[in-house]
C-alpha cells in the first residue's frame, strides 16, 4: 500500500471537546487502527506543538502514522509521518517541496475532479468525502472512504474498491477501541470477499487480521 496501511484511518478532532488526543490514539491503536489523523485547529500552535509531541510519541511507539490535518507547519514540528490537505490548504505538490519526499501527503477531496487533480500533484491518497465508487479505481493511488458511522457503510466501501475507510474518534460513544475492532472486523469480512483492488493495492487478506472484538458504540 506504499507509504502506509490504510486499512483503518481513524480521526481524531478535539476541536469541540478538549480531550487528550494520546490517550484516544491510544485507544484506537489497540482497538485496530493503522493510521491515525489529528485536528486541533481550535486551539492556539504553541499547544497544537506541545499536545502534538505527546500524541507523536505514542503513535510512534506502536510503529502508527500519524498525520496532521491541515498544518504543515505543526506536522514538522513534533515529526509526524505526513498531513492532510484540505481544500483551502497549500497544493499537494507544494507541501511536498516543503516537507520531503518521505513525507505522507493526503488529499481530503469532495469530487472525482479533485481526488485526480490530488493524484496528479503527487499526493500519496485521497479521504473522500463522497461516495466512495465514485473515484476509487478512478486514481492512481489509495482512496480512503470517509465520513462513515456504521461498520456496515465500512464493508460497502471495501466493496466499492476503497482502500481503507475513515473513522471519526468524535463519532463513537464510549469506547473508541470497540469501535475500531468493529469496523476493522467488517473491513476483514470485507476484503476476503473482494475480487479486486485498485491502484495495484496487495488484497487485504495478505495482510494481518484485525483483532475481534465486538461493537457497542454507535
Amino acid at each position: 500500500m506504499g507509504k502506509a496501511d490504510y486499512r483503518l484511518y481513524v480521526i481524531l478532532d478535539d476541536g469541540r471537546r478538549r480531550s487528550d488526543p494520546a490517550a484516544a490514539a491510544l485507544a484506537a491503536i489497540q482497538g485496530g487502527a493503522t493510521m491515525v489523523q489529528w485536528s486541533s485547529g481550535a486551539q492556539s500552535t504553541r499547544v497544537q506543538i506541545e499536545a502534538g509531541r505527546r500524541l507523536a510519541e505514542v503513535t510512534r511507539s506502536h510503529g502508527v502514522p500519524l498525520v496532521i490535518g491541515g498544518r504543515l507547519d505543526v506536522m514538522l514540528a513534533i515529526g509526524a509521518d505526513g498531513v492532510l490537505l484540505g481544500p483551502q490548504d497549500m497544493p499537494a505538490d507544494l507541501a511536498r517541496r516543503l516537507a520531503g519526499r518521505e513525507t505522507i501527503i493526503g488529499v481530503l477531496s469532495h469530487d472525482p475532479a479533485e481526488a485526480k487533480a490530488a493524484a496528479e500533484q503527487g499526493a500519496d491518497y485521497v479521504l473522500y468525502a463522497g461516495p466512495a465508487e465514485a473515484v476509487a479505481g478512478q486514481v492512481a493511488i489509495p482512496v480512503i472512504a470517509g465520513r462513515l458511522r456504521h461498520p456496515d457503510e465500512a464493508a460497502a466501501a471495501v466493496q466499492a474498491g476503497a482502500q481503507g475507510v475513515a473513522v471519526a474518534a468524535a463519532h463513537c460513544r464510549g469506547d473508541v477501541a470497540a469501535a475500531c475492532r468493529a469496523f476493522g472486523e467488517a473491513i476483514r469480512q470485507s476484503a476476503a470477499r473482494a475480487q479486486q483492488f485498485t491502484a495495484g493495492a496487495r488484497p487485504f487478506t495478505n495482510e494481518p487480521p484485525f483483532v475481534d472484538g465486538r461493537p457497542g458504540f454507535l
